[in-house]
Parts: structure tokens; sequence; C-alpha cells
């Protein structure tokens, strides 16, 4: 349906937009200063990924505890965001608590908002995170919240480190960010 389209567009663009250098997408209900735009991507040309870090809780810099507190508030005091995919996102949650408590332990740098993206299309290590965000719309499928898969998906392709994650009164600051009330509920 609707959400899967979404999904599909933002993690899985169509290939003739490969031929840009970056590709910028953000969420119906957020407006930026698109005149501020190619200032700020040229300065951060050298990341092949720019996300907004979560911003909804102080982790004192636990992203693997951002995403467990998220979990469960959804699956306990916000249920109707994971309706259709609740079993999955139990059987998720302690996937990702035994990966983080294993050798080579699963401790992701930054916890992620999806509603703002920017792919640097030219970077060295853009095809990885090709890959990445493709495994991420495959699992969408069975997990409707895509930040809880994003964390393991950059992990896992080993692209955690290289990827911006930017507060958000950086982009406020620099891209006028904020967010525009409208009718629609989250899908």
């Amino acid at each position: 349906g609707e959400r899967l389209t979404s999904k599909y567009l933002k993690f899985t663009p169509p290939q003739w937009m490969q031929r840009y250098d970056w590709l910028v997408g953000y969420d119906h209900d957020m407006t930026i200063n698109l005149q501020k735009l190619p200032q700020f991507l040229e300065e951060q040309e050298d990341r092949p990924l720019l996300m907004l870090k979560w911003y909804w809780r102080d982790c004192k810099g636990d992203a693997f505890q951002c995403m467990m507190w998220e979990m469960n508030d959804m699956l306990t005091k916000r249920p109707e965001y994971v309706r259709s995919s609740r079993r999955n996102i139990q059987h998720w949650k302690e996937l990702m608590i035994s990966l983080h408590r294993a050798r080579g332990a699963f401790r992701p740098p930054h916890y992620y908002e999806s509603c703002i993206i920017a792919r640097n299309l030219k970077h060295d290590n853009a095809e990885i995170v090709t890959k990445a965000f493709g495994e991420i719309y495959n699992m969408t499928h069975d997990i409707q919240r895509d930040q809880f898969l994003l964390p393991y998906y950059f992990w896992r392709h080993g692209v955690s480190a290289q990827l911006e994650a930017l507060e958000l009164w950086e982009l406020h600051e620099q891209l006028d960010m904020c967010s525009v009330p409208t009718r629609r509920k989250r899908n």
C-alpha cells in the first residue's frame, strides 16, 4: 500500500536519479530552505550519507539505548505506530539485544530519525549505502518503523562511522528546517 510505496521511493529511488550528485528526501511535514542546500551539501561532500540524529530523548551517547527505548515505547504506549508488525518488532528487538551482547557487539554510534535523508551519490561508498538501503526497504515489508532498522544495516555494511548524524539544531541553523502542521496521520 501507500506506506510501502513511500518506503520504496525513500530507500530505492529510480535508477535515473543516480546521475545527480546528491539525493535529498524529507517527509511531507518537513520544510527546508532549498537556497541554502547547495552550500550545505558542498560542506558535507566527504560523507556518503547525512541523517538527522534522533532527538526525542537524551540517551547519554548510547544509541542502542535510544533504539530500545523507542521500540519499547511504541510497543507499549504507542501501539498504533506498530500495529501491523508488532510481533516482528518484538522479534527484531530480541535479535538486536542478542547482537548487542555478543562478541563483536552491535554498538551503533547513532540512532536516527529518517524524516530527512541526504545521500551523496558520488561518494566512494555510495554503492554500499545503496545496498544497505535496499535491505532496509526489504525489511520494511515486515517491520513498520524503518528507524528500528537503520542502525543495524549501517553497522552490517560497515558504514556507520562514515555517516553524519546531524543534530536538530544544526539543521534548523543551516537549512532552516522545521515541521509544518498537516492533517495527514503517520503511516
